[in-house]
């Protein structure tokens, strides 16, 4: 099992029941910080996710615990506009785990752990700020452990919905589901949503079966597009071009990769490499992606929060700046897609940050754990 030393992702059983107990003081206002401060725009229940309706422009924050609720310009959150609470599991890192919408603003899809402990990738009509009463399941995928479910979900601008798997749970991959291409688990994965048709997806070009020659005799499963991943718990698509892909460590290194597009049957490493170093003395792959940067966990790290390249207005400085965090340490960094790669402080920090969000407009958002969501703003 993963060693209970530290979470092994954001709200880890442990580390969770600890954050509960301890919660951190609100800011009245904001967190001056140089160039930049924190500005409290809403306080929600375990906040993991924001998202935004294409149509209205509506912010919407998504609740572990079960709710998706709409965050007004007064930081109210109103009713919950989706209600999964008796649907889901809670234990270790189950629950709602992410959300976002189709282009067009008329499904919302969601991705949450049901009672069982399985991931279930659901898609809801949308209409009115509000999620129909029932949805449609478009993926089901077994649980072996109740850890490492991943939970992001990203739309691209072709409507294809990308899904962030973990390799599954325990600690180390004991199933080498990462590493077997036939599998879900450990991936990031790509489907062309079709609700009301009689097959609730089609797989969309660019997926790993473009590459089977080079994968052996084993047929890859058709969603998968990239694989190599322990728990890509957060990671976004910057300008159609980039995806940026923070995946939470093992024991020593936290990473954060930044895979084009176009690329096709990617393999992120694990549980042969961890960042850029071997795992367990496992042998590098030939074709293997190695992460744009790596951080150990000696530097008081213990789990990557991947976030989003800043693409807003309101604070040019920041303009293509890559902005994630890590869920122990609580700085927000900032990293720039250049070689070598390094990241640098931001002189910002948020208590155990669980994830990031943008707008309409893209300004960038950090969720806290104990409650807080903030919008990153100029000083």
């Amino acid at each position: 099992m993963t060693k209970p030393r530290r979470p092994s992702i954001v709200l880890a059983g442990v580390a969770l029941m600890a954050l509960l107990l301890d919660v951190h003081p609100l800011v009245a206002e904001a967190q001056p910080s140089g160039s930049l401060k924190l500005t409290l725009v809403g306080t929600a229940d375990i906040p993991v996710g924001l998202v935004t309706d294409p149509v209205t422009k509506t912010r919407y924050v998504v609740e572990k615990t079960g709710r998706l609720r709409p965050l007004a310009d007064d930081g109210k959150l109103g009713p919950a506009s989706l209600d999964l609470s008796k649907q889901i599991s809670l234990a270790n890192e189950q629950g709602f785990l992410g959300a976002a919408f189709s282009n067009d603003g008329a499904w919302l899809y969601v991705d949450f752990t049901n009672r069982a402990g399985d991931t279930r990738i659901r898609a809801y009509r949308w209409a009115k700020g509000a999620a129909a009463s029932s949805g449609t399941d478009l993926l089901a995928i077994p649980q072996p452990y109740p850890n490492h479910n991943g939970g992001q979900l990203v739309v691209s601008a072709d409507g294809v919905l990308w899904i962030g798997m973990g390799d599954g749970g325990s600690g180390g991959d004991p199933n080498n589901n990462a590493q077997n291409t036939s599998r879900l688990l450990g991936k990031i994965l790509r489907i062309l949503p079709t609700p009301t048709a009689a097959k609730k997806y089609r797989i969309p070009a660019g997926n790993i079966r473009a590459a089977r020659s080079s994968l052996g005799a084993a047929a890859p499963a058709p969603e998968v597009w990239a694989y190599g991943l322990r728990n890509p718990w957060r990671f976004s698509i910057d300008k159609g071009r980039t995806v940026w892909i923070g995946d939470v460590g093992q024991d020593a290194w936290e990473e954060v990769d930044a895979v084009p597009v176009s690329t096709v049957g990617a393999n992120l490493g694990w549980r042969l490499r961890e960042g850029t170093h071997a795992y367990a003395g496992g042998t590098k792959p030939a074709a293997v992606i190695e992460p744009i940067y790596d951080y150990a966990h000696s530097d008081g790290g213990c789990s990557v929060t991947g976030g989003f390249v800043y693409r807003g207005a309101a604070i040019p400085s920041l303009v293509g700046t890559y902005v994630f965090a890590d869920y122990c340490a609580g700085k927000l960094l900032g990293l720039k897609a250049a070689a070598p790669a390094k990241a640098a402080p931001l002189g910002l920090e948020v208590a155990s940050p669980t994830s990031f969000g943008v707008d309409a407009v893209g300004e960038l958002y950090v969720m806290s754990g104990s409650g807080p969501v903030y919008r990153i703003d100029p000083a």
